[in-house]
């Protein structure tokens, strides 16, 4: 006889009608085809290159009830085939649990083809300092509601390329261990931004009591961290946003004479910034100097030779000098004269 029949197919219903059933003599069982509103839906997600991203979470929601009715991940072209009851579809595509296309009520009256861009765009990001200089191995880190989406390192040219989703993010970079910018972006396409970080330049030359530059050593430290050691007398540096302090030393040798002397200063750096650093104890003054007191002995030990020569150069000259020697000539004489008598013997007859 006749019947009336309904059948449902992931709580949806695809069939709903009549059907005449007839059994043959032969045979107890009979087979009835029945067409149902059972379709296939071949999706296809491209980037905006049209070439397909493969990889991709694709759920297919039933309109009205938000059930579940199918799952596909897309191939390597980027397609998924879903076989699905007929209706109205919402249609989700995920990447990396965000949602990258999206498209609600989609009519499935027939097997269809899908086609659809994700929201899925190429970002470059360029970072510059002070002197907009590119800054090679920065960090950055690109969050959205809070969640760590991605983060990278700028290459030698500042720059960092990465792929995000339509929406809102919050873009935090850091140089040297430092937060050198933050800001907030908004992707709805191809996109490229430059980010200024707050990275200033900081001149240090260090000078004697001259005003002259000195070679020494510089030690640049910040929290107790040393970032840079420099040898020199003039140096040119970057540095994050921050409070630093500038450790400087000569050790040198003049004149015979060693010295090492130390001085520091703190800087806080929000702009470029230029600072000289003075030794008040080099050059070393001649007359305080270990050469000038060795000179000055010699020339006491000169002086004192030449007034004891001068003094018996003098003596000699002298009258009373020529007395002396003539009286002691004549004593000489005297007492040789007297050494040359002879003296009979007692008793002798002449």
């Amino acid at each position: 006889g006749d019947y009336y029949l309904s059948i449902y197919w992931k709580d949806v219903k695809i069939y709903n009608g009549y059907v005449e059933v007839h059994f043959p003599k032969s045979s107890e069982n009979e087979t009835i085809d029945i067409s149902t509103k059972v379709y296939y839906l071949t999706i296809r997600i491209v980037d905006n290159n049209n070439m397909g991203i493969p990889y991709l979470q694709v759920i297919i929601y039933d309109s009205q009830t938000q059930l579940v009715e199918e799952v596909g991940i897309t191939n390597i072209t980027g397609y998924t085939i879903l076989r699905l009851p007929a209706g109205y579809k919402d249609i989700k595509v995920y990447f990396k649990d965000q949602i990258v296309y999206e498209r609600k009520n989609f009519a499935l009256t027939s097997d269809s083809t899908l086609v659809a861009h994700a929201w899925i765009y190429n970002v470059n990001f360029r970072v510059m300092d002070s002197r907009n200089v590119p800054v090679g191995n920065a960090d950055i880190y690109i969050y959205k509601e809070g969640k760590l989406i991605d983060n990278g390192t700028t290459d030698s040219n500042g720059a960092y390329s990465t792929t995000l989703i339509k929406g809102n993010y919050t873009v935090k970079v850091f140089w040297l261990g430092d937060m050198v910018n933050k800001t907030k972006i908004e992707v709805t396409k191809n996109s490229s931004f430059d980010i200024s970080a707050s990275i200033f330049y900081l001149d240090i030359k260090l000078v004697g009591n001259d005003g002259k530059l000195v070679d020494g050593s510089v030690v640049i430290s910040e929290g107790g961290k040393t970032l840079y050691t420099l040898e020199g007398s003039h140096f040119n540096v970057c540095l994050p946003a921050g409070d630093y302090v500038i450790n400087a030393t000569i050790k040198k040798e003049m004149y015979l004479t060693g010295m090492e002397e130390k001085i520091s200063k703190k800087v806080s750096l929000s702009s470029d910034q230029k600072i000289t650093m003075r030794f008040d104890k080099y050059p070393i003054g001649f007359f305080s100097s270990n050469l000038f007191y060795i000179i000055l002995g010699y020339i006491i030990l000169a002086a004192i030779i030449a007034g004891i020569f001068l003094f018996q150069k003098r003596r000699k000259s002298s009258p009373d000098y020529e007395e002396t020697k003539t009286e002691e000539k004549s004593t000489k004489t005297q007492e040789g004269s007297e050494e040359n008598i002879i003296e009979p013997p007692e008793n002798s007859t002449l």
